[in-house]
């Protein structure tokens, strides 16, 4: 398909991630109905001419909605956001939470976001 996926949560979206020397680690925690599903990326960087490393680990509560991203650059700073973009996106593509879209010095060593539901 050539449509995005929805609902989607985009922990750096509108780039291209590689894992050069990286992995992609997975973990459940927990006990139904309040498992966590882990998922992280280290070691990885971007299609950008500079490739900062960095480990990003996205955490999903079960049943409550609530979705953690976690970020660590592995060399400090700022992980240039330029074309980067991160979002909670619904299932029918037409309302979104956003973090971040292009903003230059959005993302870096230690930022942590948390997404949850509006009742």
């Amino acid at each position: 398909s050539t449509e995005p996926p929805r609902p989607a949560l985009y922990a750096i979206g509108n780039r291209q991630l590689t894992l050069r020397e990286g992995r992609v680690c997975t973990l459940t925690e927990g006990a139904a109905p309040a498992r966590r599903f882990v998922i992280e990326y280290r070691v990885a960087d971007t299609n950008s001419p500079t490739n900062y490393p960095f480990d990003v680990e996205v955490v999903l509560e079960e049943g409550t909605g609530v979705a953690h991203l976690l970020y660590r650059l592995l060399a400090g700073g700022t992980l240039p956001g330029d074309r980067s973009t991160v979002a909670l996106l619904d299932a029918t593509g037409t309302a979104a939470t956003v973090y971040a879209q292009r903003d230059e010095l959005a993302l870096y060593d230690g930022l942590a976001l948390r997404f949850a539901p509006v009742e």
